[in-house]
């Protein structure tokens, strides 16, 4: 394997992290430096996915979570308008100035680069929340930008696009392998693959936005070099499909209504709110795992949101006694066995009588499935102890403020995980700490949960990197 020229900084992973670090760093300093990003799927225009339309091709990487634009700008567009909400930048952003200027830079760069998209504030009638209030849930009122699924690929395309007209390099259908230290140079080598031949790349700067699927193996990589990882809470639950009468009481309160209920340890909340949206069928590690995506956009008259007339989200559990990354593996593991790599399907009346679901009952059913990626049966219960009663017992809760929450035709999708990652310890520059010039961000770094999360630690450490280039270097022209 023959080294190639030094780059100056090397960025792994071109989801919303790397690509706001590779912005903030070009934009800062200029056209000058060597800037890498390597992407292991596919560019943007080019990532599909069959299970959207047929059945799943079970591919060695699956587009709906790698590739240009990663999982988060390949997803439903919802960027929850708070880096508070959805990971842990409470420790690491830890004055309101700082916040408020991240948020501004990264809706900023949304505004420049996004065709339409919609700012909603939250709304919630007195009626609901007095009905939350005496129910004990807990709803928490943040601010939402919506750019909606078919948005998000010319949205990550264009972000791309300007990168390389700076003079920055994209690698896409090339993995890394590995990555050590040259302590004698003060450089890093990164070992990649591409067309099945082996490269290494040498940067002063190498930042890591791996991904959920990345983080295992990155967090391996971390502590063999001498860094700390700790495990994250993991959440475990369903994906929940209910009719359009039902959603519509939700989606009028939030985009994304973040309600939550919490009894001692246990907590159980609703994410990534899909109105008009679609249920789909996710493969980390070839593995199956629900999400959901919303193509739909108010201001969009060229979409019919009855192409999909359901919504969907996840109710998820957290108990830590029971919910770790190893019980996630698990269920992940024999769901696959049992479905044959498809999501699990019941209905909620099936589901609450403790009966499987029949192919005959789900094709009689009020509401229809939108993936067909599906195998009805029964949500073993002795997977995840626990859950089943205090599903059952928020889902009423909800259902008496949310009337229809308890629809006998609504569906759950099994499994929904969230949180599995383990979380790299970091400064407050999300380097990781022990190891010179090597920065964690984004979902893979076990901080984040969601686009604007992972774009605020990519701006973090392109701002350190920044201060330290100009250092060796002197200034650079600041790009016009």
């Amino acid at each position: 394997m023959v080294k190639q020229d030094i780059k100056d900084v090397v960025i792994v992973g071109a989801g919303p992290g790397g690509l706001f670090a590779a912005i903030d760093i070009i934009e800062r300093i200029g056209k000058q430096i060597k800037l890498l990003v390597i992407e292991k799927g596919k560019p943007p225009i080019k990532r599909g996915c069959n299970a959207l339309i047929d059945t799943c091709r079970s591919c060695k990487i699956c587009d709906l979570i790698s590739g240009g634009g990663g999982s988060g700008f390949f997803s439903d567009g919802k960027l929850v308008y708070d880096i508070y909400s959805g990971g842990h930048l409470e420790h690491i952003i830890t004055t309101r100035n700082k916040k408020i200027e991240l948020e501004e830079r990264i809706k900023q760069i949304i505004e420049k680069f996004a065709l339409e998209y919609i700012y909603k504030k939250p709304s919630l009638p007195d009626n609901i929340n007095r009905c939350f209030q005496q129910q004990g849930i807990n709803f928490n009122p943040y601010p939402v930008l919506h750019i909606g699924s078919d948005k998000l690929k010319l949205l990550a395309q264009k972000l791309i696009d300007y990168l390389q007209e700076k003079n920055v390099e994209f690698l896409f259908d090339t993995e890394m392998k590995d990555f050590y230290y040259d302590s004698n140079l003060n450089r890093w080598d990164i070992k990649i693959v591409k067309n099945k031949n082996p490269q290494i790349i040498t940067s002063n700067y190498l930042i890591a936005s791996v991904g959920k699927e990345g983080n295992f193996w990155f967090t391996g990589l971390v502590e063999k070099l001498g860094g700390s990882v700790e495990d994250n809470n993991t959440y475990i639950g369903v994906r929940l499909e209910i009719d359009d009468i039902t959603a519509k009481n939700l989606y009028d309160i939030s985009f994304d209504p973040k309600i939550s209920l919490k009894k001692n340890k246990i907590k159980l909340k609703t994410h990534c709110f899909c109105r008009h949206g679609q249920v789909l069928l996710l493969k980390y590690y070839n593995l199956p795992l629900a999400g959901g995506h919303t193509p739909y956009l108010e201001i969009d008259k060229q979409y019919n949101p009855e192409k999909f007339p359901n919504s969907n989200f996840a109710v998820l559990y957290r108990d830590p006694s029971v919910c770790t990354k190893e019980k996630a593996l698990e269920i992940m593991k024999k769901i696959n066995k049992t479905t044959n790599g498809k999501l699990l399907v019941q209905r909620l009346d099936d589901y609450l009588n403790n009966i499987p679901t029949t192919k005959e009952k789900l094709n009689y059913n009020k509401i229809k499935p939108s993936n067909l990626n599906i195998v009805p049966g029964q949500i073993p219960d002795k997977l995840l102890p626990g859950f089943r009663e205090a599903f059952i017992a928020f889902l009423k809760k909800l259902d008496s403020c949310t009337p229809g929450i308890l629809g006998e035709d609504n569906l759950l999708y099994f499994p929904d995980i969230e949180w599995w990652m383990r979380k790299v310890e970091v400064n407050e520059k999300m380097e990781v700490k022990g190891i010179p010039d090597l920065y964690a961000v984004g979902d893979g770094s076990g901080w984040t949960q969601g686009i604007m999360q992972s774009a605020a630690t990519g701006i973090i450490a392109g701002d350190d990197i920044v201060g330290k280039l100009n250092k060796t270097k002197g200034d650079y022209e600041r790009i016009k």
